[in-house]
């Protein structure tokens, strides 16, 4: 265990906000979704990497009203994004 110091938190904050969503970005939206349109027309292409994405993020599937609703919006995002 690490005491939470400004460097943790810096740490955190970079590799949280910074460094994942790019690597997301870059696998979700340019690597999967353009395999998958070499064998899927495009809307299913956006559809079939949205859906992954959203089973990626497997803590917002659960039968609360709350989280079916930001599952939703997590599904809906990510196909709009794509």
């Amino acid at each position: 265990r690490s005491a939470w110091t400004p460097s943790f938190w810096v740490y955190m904050a970079v590799s949280s906000f910074i460094l994942v969503p790019i690597v997301e970005e870059l696998f979700f939206r340019s690597y999967m979704l353009g395999r998958f349109r070499m064998h899927f027309s495009a809307g299913g292409a956006v559809l079939l990497s949205a859906a992954v994405f959203w089973v990626s993020h497997g803590q917002y599937l659960k039968l609360d009203p709350v989280l079916a609703a930001n599952s939703a919006l997590v599904f809906a995002s990510a196909a709009f994004m794509a």
